[in-house]
Order: C-alpha cells, then sequence, then structure tokens
C-alpha cells in the first residue's frame, strides 16, 4: 500500500464561479523535484464557508497530526516500560482506550480501517 505524501501541505481557495460563490480547496504539498515548488494533491470542490475553510485546515494539517499520533503511542509505550508502570482499574482502562483509538486512527489513515 502506497503512502501519504508527507507534510507540510497547504489548502488553498481557488474561485470557480464569483457569482455563485463556487469554487475549489486545492491542497498541495511540496515538490521534491523542483524547490519551492509545489504540486496539487487533490481539490475538494463546493462553496467557501468557514466551515470548508476549518475543513480544509484539518485535511492540511494531517500528515503533522498523524505524526503526533504516531510519536504519542511510542511515548506512551516507552514511557510505560521505562518506569515499569503497570496500570490498574480506570487507568488500565483509559490507557487502553487510548491506544485503541489511536491505533484505529492510524489504520484508517493508512487505508487498513473505516
Amino acid at each position: 500500500m502506497a503512502e501519504h505524501t508527507p507534510g507540510p501541505w497547504r489548502a488553498t481557495w481557488c474561485v470557480g464561479n464569483k457569482r455563485l460563490g463556487t469554487g475549489d480547496w486545492a491542497f498541495f504539498a511540496p515538490a521534491k523535484e523542483f524547490a519551492n515548488t509545489w504540486h496539487c494533491l487533490f481539490v475538494r470542490g463546493g462553496r467557501k464557508t468557514e466551515q470548508s475553510e476549518a475543513d480544509a485546515r484539518l485535511a492540511a494539517a494531517a500528515p503533522e497530526l498523524l505524526a503526533v499520533v504516531r510519536m504519542a503511542i511510542d511515548y506512551a509505550n516507552d514511557t510505560k516500560e521505562i518506569f515499569g508502570i503497570n496500570f490498574s482499574g480506570d487507568d488500565a482502562e483509559s490507557y487502553d482506550n487510548l491506544m485503541d483509538a489511536a491505533d484505529a486512527a492510524i489504520n484508517k489513515a493508512e487505508g487498513r480501517g473505516e
């Protein structure tokens, strides 16, 4: 399975029809072949609204968010191992829930889950 395009990504609104207020959110990542250039990853059409702008910011942050989730899992597992932490009760359930949610998010991002 292919890996996603590494970040950073950026989102740019491209006006399509000014009268109708429609256009596209275009998502770009740095092109490795040429310095200071970007290539288009994908385009999401629609209207530019506060919600579509928030959606675009979230999508553009996806590579960094995925990296942070991976780092958090590694840190939590390393900390548990280094300090010999044995969770019990609510702490164990919270830890397990966190790890399950993080694994599910990574699997979804990598095409292995819903």
